[in-house]
């Protein structure tokens, strides 16, 4: 068989599968679906193949080695578009770093990111993080200026205020809103946010103890949701203990060979590196992201918080709740102020907020979860004497037009994090100004 038949034979084959990748439109695995990457994919196999047809209709005139050339040349420029594409796009910045003692931190810098808004929709928005790893532009002294309370805030990815920019996070609108009201005191506030994507009680608390109250903080604030429970339960398989049997470090996971390369790949392209991350999670899974973060969805990760019974889960509630109090015996210990404040996830609010994203937790669209896990928590942390504002029934009881939460990703859009911040700040308030208040339950 001479070289033009075998073209020919490989052009047919490519045909064969043009209305396969047009029509698929199957979610599993997921980059098979039509997205913005499915869609890039589709142009770029509909453009080879008319590349291949023309180069077989000249096949004689342009010779074997040249078409061989151009194929090569097709590639190689689709690659260096990616490379271009991917030095300036959302995802290529790595934003957390290894920590020997709390397991991760954030990365000191400014952060070009992007969540999942919709199945074609990125939403970008960049993040700043100072040199003493907290979320802001500028950079905070440990020591506390006189006339300065400080409000040291901890907490996980929504308190860090992924998916929006600095100035829309709630901490940062926490810190603007109490600073517009006088006070008696005449103090300046400032709102610490040391919040960090994946980070639960137990990390917060080895946060707290080791760099945390290097700030001086008056008051201390815990921000939780359910995702807290997984994220223990894994954290705990990496900790190391004292003869007390208490916590003293979270090791790292060990990177993998495999997120090394993913980590490579999206400093440097944005497409293949998407490509290549939605293959390893399928095919080969990748145990560092998952030990790191709350893991790979699954129809199993959120099922307690489906359930009005918290029984089958006790056990692992008792540990997260031991953290807490932990948190706030070392703050009372110190005179320093301590609550928590309570917020829920999407399906716990409505059936409309995050609509796509709750699809690969296999919560189902028009289902909202009961708020048995709000209820529980607040009665728990009532009992310890733990101030606390319980977020589930503002966001439940939200009439507004716009969104609280993207529809992929899980976490709040700036309108979220507005109306959190409103209802904080009164909470502040009131403990600041020595108010007795065990239980707020914002309406």
């Amino acid at each position: 068989m001479n070289s033009k038949k075998k073209f020919f034979v490989f052009l047919c084959g490519l045909y064969l599968l043009l209305p396969l990748v047009i029509l698929h439109k199957s979610e599993t695995p997921e980059f098979w679906q039509w997205s913005h990457l499915y869609l890039f994919l589709a142009i770029f196999y509909a453009a080879f193949v008319v590349l291949c047809t023309v180069l077989y209709l000249f096949f004689h005139q342009l010779g074997r080695n040249y078409c061989i050339f151009l194929i090569i040349f097709y590639f190689l420029s689709l690659l260096l578009v990616d490379f271009v594409i991917g030095s300036k796009n959302f995802y290529a910045c790595t934003k957390m770093i290894n920590h020997p003692l709390y397991h991760h931190q954030l990365l000191i810098g400014k952060h070009n990111l992007a969540v999942t808004d919709s199945t074609f929709k990125d939403h970008p928005y960049i993040m700043h993080v100072n040199a003493q790893g907290l979320r802001s532009t500028e950079n905070v002294p440990y020591k506390k200026p006189p006339g300065h309370f400080r409000i040291l805030a901890l907490g996980d990815s929504f308190t860090e205020g992924k998916g929006v920019n600095d100035d829309e996070t709630f901490c940062y609108l926490v810190n603007r809103q109490l600073n517009q009201t006088s006070n008696k005191e005449g103090a300046t506030y400032e709102v610490l946010n040391s919040g960090v994507d994946s980070y639960a009680p137990l990390l917060e608390y080895l946060y707290l103890k080791t760099k945390g109250i290097k700030f001086e903080p008056d008051f201390v604030v815990m921000f939780y949701d359910m995702s807290d429970l997984i994220q223990t339960r894994r954290y705990l398989k990496n900790a190391d203990f004292d003869r007390e049997g208490r916590v003293i470090r979270v090791r790292p996971q060990a990177d993998s060979w495999s997120f090394q390369l993913s980590t490579f790949m999206k400093s440097r392209f944005y497409f293949l590196s998407i490509l290549y991350n939605s293959l390893n999670d399928k095919i080969f899974g990748d145990r560092a992201r998952k030990e790191a973060a709350i893991g790979k969805p699954t129809k199993d990760s959120l099922k307690f918080s489906l359930s009005a019974d918290q029984t089958p889960w006790i056990n692992d509630w008792q540990k997260v709740f031991n953290d807490i109090e932990a948190t706030d015996v070392f703050c009372r210990e110190r005179n320093i102020g301590f609550a928590v404040v309570i917020y829920p996830w999407g399906h716990q609010v409505n059936n409309v907020e995050w609509n796509i994203g709750r699809k690969q937790y296999g919560i189902p669209v028009n289902y909202t979860a009961p708020a048995a896990v709000a209820d529980m928590l607040v009665a728990k942390l009532n009992r310890r004497g733990i101030d606390t504002l319980n977020l589930f029934p503002v966001f439940r009881n939200y009439q507004g037009s716009e969104r609280l939460y993207y529809r992929k990703d899980m976490h709040w859009r700036k309108e979220g994090h507005t109306l959190a911040a409103g209802h904080i700040t009164t909470f502040l308030k009131s403990l600041i100004q020595k108010e007795k208040v065990t239980v707020v339950n914002a309406h």
